[in-house]
């Protein structure tokens, strides 16, 4: 679908939702005329006050998300006395129930709902197509400005072999010429012995003028004092290397501030026993771009937990049978869902009962009702925060890839998300050949050189949806969801040919190295282990049919 198509699909949605909130409004009421009635019959008045209490709660919560806040507030006042009345009818008092019918028949429901403002303040996110293939990744340009020409073709060089496209200048004012349709994607500075934080601060002022939307801006220099760097920070510099250049430090950076492969959708679970006001967030955050699945029934979210692995958990605080805070107290018991970011959503407008809720186990605490651009918001910084900690604790130190135990996480994940949709996905092994050789030959500083060098090349022609994790010593895994064996060779085969161009100098000498694959497809219903073991396999082969080449299982 085009952006606009999706947007005219969503918008349509809402308003189905709208409406039919509307008719359950209708319902809601019926169903309180309904228990006031049997109050003024019964001898115990508290299951029919506790069942009020908790439909107003639901209301008060609803109505403003669509589009009837004043209706909302009512609800929130009357909540707030039924909690009261349930109080003094618990010591014994009468029950007001002629008040309780003139306060309840009062919430009036509209015949038809004011149009809304726009769900979203921005349009809706590209959405990713979710297949690999040679062409997915757009090869980025870099522009190498440095005055020394022999340096500067040798950053081209070394660039080169991590796929990156870098055009060289001695001067700005010829970068224009070099770059005529489009600006690069990031800009290497190199500053000279001679010149100073003035030049930094000039230059970038000239980028400016040459490209009105600067790409992000590193600087290579020779000088590593303060006066330096705080230039370069002004300057807007995003990234500052010290020469001798350690070139895949450099690398890293780039990946970093380029951001080139696809970011994976954040998973959020939405736990609220309100189904329309949880599929109101559901759609909200679907067309933000993350995978979300919902659910009403507290019994069944530790299964949800297990099989969709959130990375947040999105819940109401009042809910019939099990709260919020006592579900979460649940999870957390769980020690590997002790992490995980648990956003309070709720009508609750009292501070003491929101702090006593985060102080159960909660990171947030939103009050319902929630714009829908400030939901995405809170959403997407808690999730980016907790990706990002999970990163740093899960890369191997060396590679910046998954560990080991992380990369079959990875797969357990992917594999549970192919047997519910009905995808492939495709599991890879590599390892370099002879590598053994390699240390012995010129030492395990070199050898650390090689398996970073191979790291890099997987991170920059794979997605951001594609797990990459160092499986030991120097063989690596990759898991390729939505992706066929034959895609999956094409993109493999371009990796294990860029390996061979890399030289590598050590002891005054240059050497290569190559790398054997294996590469094996799911099935439908096919188990994690039965697929790592068939992309082993298919890896052995490839190492007794002479090495460096690709086999498929």
């Amino acid at each position: 679908m085009t952006e606009n198509e999706d947007q005219r699909l969503f918008e349509s949605q809402m308003e189905l939702l709208r409406e039919g909130y509307r008719e359950k409004l209708g319902q809601q009421m019926d169903k309180m005329t309904g228990l006031l009635e049997n109050l003024e019959k019964s001898l115990d008045p508290l299951p029919a006050l506790e069942t009020l209490g908790h439909e107003l709660h639901k209301i008060a919560g609803g109505a403003g998300i669509f589009g009837m806040p004043e209706l909302g507030k009512k609800a929130r006042t009357l909540e707030i006395q039924m909690k009261g009345i349930r109080e003094r009818a618990a010591l014994g008092q009468e029950v007001p129930v002629s008040e309780l019918r003139t306060a309840i028949g009062a919430l009036h429901v509209p015949e038809s709902l004011p149009d809304p403002e726009a769900p979203l303040t921005s349009p809706l996110p590209e959405r990713s197509s979710g297949k690999a293939g040679a062409g997915d990744v757009e090869e980025p340009g870099l522009l190498i400005i440095d005055p020394d020409d022999k340096r500067g073709r040798e950053l081209v060089l070394a660039l080169r072999y991590f796929g990156y496209i870098p055009k060289h200048c001695a001067k700005l004012s010829s970068a224009a010429a070099l770059f005529p349709q489009r600006p690069p994607h990031a800009i290497l500075l190199s500053l000279s012995a001679s010149e100073n934080f003035f030049s930094v601060t000039a230059l970038a002022e000239e980028i400016r003028e040459v490209f009105p939307q600067p790409p992000p801006l590193m600087v290579l220099s020779d000088s590593l004092d303060f006066s330096t760097r705080l230039a370069v920070a002004r300057a807007g510099g995003q990234g500052f290397f010290i020469r001798p250049l350690d070139v895949p430090k450099v690398v890293d950076r780039l990946e970093q501030l380029i951001g080139r492969r696809e970011m994976a959708p954040y998973r959020v679970l939405i736990v609220d026993d309100e189904p329309m006001v949880a599929e109101h967030f559901c759609l909200v955050l679907q067309a933000a771009g993350m995978e979300v699945q919902r659910e009403e029934d507290a019994a069944r979210v530790l299964d949800m937990l297990s099989t969709f692995r959130p990375e947040l958990i999105l819940m109401d605080v009042h809910m019939e049978g099990c709260s919020g805070t006592e579900l979460a107290g649940i999870i957390r018991m769980e020690e590997e869902w002790v992490g995980i970011p648990i956003l309070y959503l709720s009508a609750e407008s009292k501070m003491e009962e929101q702090i006593r809720a985060l102080n159960s186990g909660g990171d947030d605490f939103l009050t319902k009702p929630v714009d829908d651009a400030y939901l995405v918001a809170s959403v997407s910084a808690h999730v980016s925060r907790a990706r990002r900690l999970a990163e740093l604790m899960a890369k191997d130190s060396l590679t910046g890839l998954l560990k080991h135990i992380r990369i079959k996480e990875a797969l357990e994940v992917e594999m549970s998300r192919s047997n519910r949709d009905g995808s492939t996905l495709c599991v890879v092994m590599l390892d370099l050949d002879h590598f053994k050789r390699v240390n012995d030959t010129w030492g395990h500083a070199t050898g650390d050189r090689v398996i970073k060098a191979l790291a890099h090349l997987l991170t920059r022609r794979l997605r951001r949806s594609d797990s990459i994790g160092r499986y030991g010593g120097e063989e690596f895994m990759a898991v390729l969801p939505g992706c066929t064996p034959e895609k999956a060779e094409i993109l493999m085969e371009e990796i294990r040919k860029n390996l061979k161009t890399i030289e590598f100098h050590a002891k005054e000498e240059v050497f290569n190295v190559t790398c054997s694959i294996g590469i094996a497809c799911s099935s439908l219903g096919s188990s994690p282990e039965e697929v790592l073991q068939a992309a082993d396999q298919a890896l052995y082969r490839a190492k007794e049919e002479g090495r460096d080449r690709i086999c498929i299982r």
